[in-house]
């Protein structure tokens, strides 16, 4: 019985060295803007030398209503759609000052887009209104790379680039599209206001 007490207060002694000597982990959650269209939730968990971030409900929406002065149907040209994103990454801060941070590191993300619409079909002498539907989802592996500044112990506000390689395959009522892209543009820009905790 004096063994398994010796035993068990060692075990908990080494548990707790242990625990105080791991870096102090940090967690952030955050509100993700590519565009005033484009926004997302952000979490993050880790130390001063690596964070894990999780991106989710990247959400676009909207709707374009056409009108035209020459048609002959009831039904007017109209687009709706909705798209979800979702990424995982790792991020690397490098310390420039007490407040002011560079981060890079890689993200794996993945995007669906469902869009439902009308549009004008010509024909020689004339014009009819049929409906569409498109579907599409990708994958894309990027880069990160961004700055990030403490306005307080715990706000931060962090700008951003993710140039990637990306594949997009696009479904609608009589084709199947296949692309692969390099894109850096300012679709691939974002800001995001943090708290920590």
């Amino acid at each position: 019985m004096r063994k398994i007490l010796i035993l068990t207060s060692l075990v908990v002694g080494l548990i707790f060295s242990a625990q105080s000597q791991e870096k102090t982990q940090s967690r952030e959650v955050g509100l993700f803007f590519h565009n005033l269209d484009v926004f997302g939730f952000r979490y993050k968990v880790g130390d001063e030398n690596c964070k894990f971030r999780f991106t989710a409900l990247s959400i676009s929406a909207g709707k374009q209503d056409i009108t035209l002065d020459n048609s002959y149907s009831d039904l007017e040209p109209s687009t709706k759609r909705i798209g979800v994103g979702l990424g995982v990454g790792l991020e690397y801060p490098v310390k420039i000052n007490d407040r002011f941070n560079f981060f890079y590191g890689p993200e794996l993300f993945g995007r669906y887009n469902y869009e439902k619409g009308n549009k004008e079909i010509f024909y020689y002498y004339s014009s009819s209104i049929q409906s569409t539907k498109t579907t599409s989802f990708g994958i894309g592996l990027g880069c990160i790379i961004g700055f990030s500044y403490d306005i307080n112990s715990n706000i931060s506000l962090s700008a951003e680039v993710v140039p990637n390689f990306f594949y997009l395959k696009s479904k609608n009522d009589d084709s199947t599209i296949n692309s692969y892209n390099f894109e850096l543009s300012n679709q691939q820009a974002g800001i995001t206001i943090s708290y920590k905790f």
